[in-house]
């Protein structure tokens, strides 16, 4: 098991802006959280969740990646696996509009784009 060695916060906040970085990172530098996401990010008008295992993209049975504008309601989700994009039970990449309509979904499994068949 890594030590953390740190949790950064950049906090930028000011009259005009809601932004702010939080980072869990270990004693080398590297972006490191378990129970939770490694970084976390407000900036102009997107809130985003960013979850990683020593340094790689990952999370068990949920995206890795969460962006949200918070004004609109338009959302990316990634799932990643060990660095690389994958899922087994779906699409890997979901963008959705602020309307509510999916703009585009991609399969991927273990970092290669493959055809929804294959992992449904």
């Amino acid at each position: 098991m890594t030590a953390l060695a740190s949790v950064r916060s950049e906090d930028t906040q000011s009259d005009e802006t809601d932004e702010f970085v939080v980072a869990w990172e270990t004693a080398n530098g590297t972006w490191h959280r378990q129970e939770g996401p490694a970084i976390l990010a407000r900036n102009v008008g997107t809130f985003s969740e960013t979850y990683m295992l020593d340094g790689k993209l990952h999370r068990d049975g949920g995206p890795a990646v969460l962006e949200m504008d918070y004004d609109t309601g338009a959302m990316r989700v990634f799932w990643y696996l060990d660095g690389k994009l994958h899922r087994e039970d779906g699409p890997a990449v979901v963008v959705v509009s602020a309307a509510g309509l999916t703009e585009r979904r991609e399969w991927w499994h273990h970092g290669e784009l493959v055809s929804a068949d294959v992992v449904s």
